[in-house]
């Protein structure tokens, strides 16, 4: 929708003061490969053509779309994740490990050998030395009543797991999020430890997934089977449809009828 009143402005293309067009519309933005489609006010050069936002407008459009994204998952928007930090007394790392999220830390080049992870890491998939079958048998069982979700996402057990691999490993694994740790027999748990390495070995050769983006803007080129784009759609591997459910506190997609 487009206002037919024209307005002055400096336009920095042209390099000076013309005539502008004020423009409202809807125009969709990417978050996380989730389409969200948001209203926006820009106004029009007549002269060059060139669009540009309201000098005084404070209204930031990918702000706008990263807050209803986190709206329509139940996120905290960062205003709250101040105010809890503010009431508690937290630090953002404190903030961070009590959330259970990651977190980064800037420091100069001299800092960074000094530098020691908070936290405490398990067992890297990543070091073929450490995590062999027989390290991965013991973690299941010191965890034997935990529901597998849990235990593949507990960095103290498992290091550098997160919810969406974990949710591949699992349905590749033919498993679900539920299944207490203890319940698997041998050839199920040798399932999970061959997937898990794959998954994870094919996800870092291949710069991570491709609904993640480095530094540069530059895509992963792992493919993730299932994502909240496949609620409601077919199973790849039998055409079930794709349910979303509630596990260890998150939200998880599976196929009902594969993972068992």
């Amino acid at each position: 929708m487009s206002n037919d009143k024209t307005i002055k402005n400096i336009c920095l293309n042209c390099g000076k003061e013309t005539n502008t067009q004020f423009i409202k519309t809807k125009e969709p933005f990417k978050v996380r490969g989730e389409e969200i489609e948001l209203e926006v006010e820009y106004l029009k050069c007549l002269e060059c053509g060139n669009e540009f936002r309201p000098p005084k407008s404070t209204v930031d459009p990918i702000d706008q779309a990263y807050r209803e994204y986190r709206k329509r998952h139940s996120m905290l928007q960062p205003e709250e994740i101040r105010e809890h930090r503010e009431r508690y007394g937290l630090t953002q790392q404190e903030m961070s490990k009590l959330l259970g999220w990651g977190f980064a830390k800037a420091a100069w080049g001299k800092e960074i050998d000094g530098l020691v992870y908070p936290g405490t890491l398990g067992l890297s998939p990543l070091d073929l030395q450490e995590f062999t079958y027989g390290a991965f048998t013991a973690i299941l069982e010191r965890n034997a009543n935990k529901m597998l979700k849990a235990v593949l996402m507990d960095q103290r057990q498992v290091a550098g797991i997160g919810n969406g691999y974990n949710q591949e490993i699992l349905f590749r694994a033919r498993l679900h999020p539920k299944r207490k740790a203890g319940s698997l027999s041998d050839t199920e748990r040798r399932a999970l430890y061959r997937v898990l390495m794959d998954t994870i070995q094919q996800a870092v050769q291949q710069r991570g997934s491709d609904r993640e983006f480095d530094l540069y803007g530059t895509p992963g080129g792992y493919h993730r089977l299932l994502g909240q784009q496949m609620k409601g759609q077919p199973c790849p591997v039998c055409a079930t449809m794709i349910e979303k459910i509630s596990v260890a506190g998150g939200s998880v997609y599976i196929c009902p009828n594969c993972q068992k």
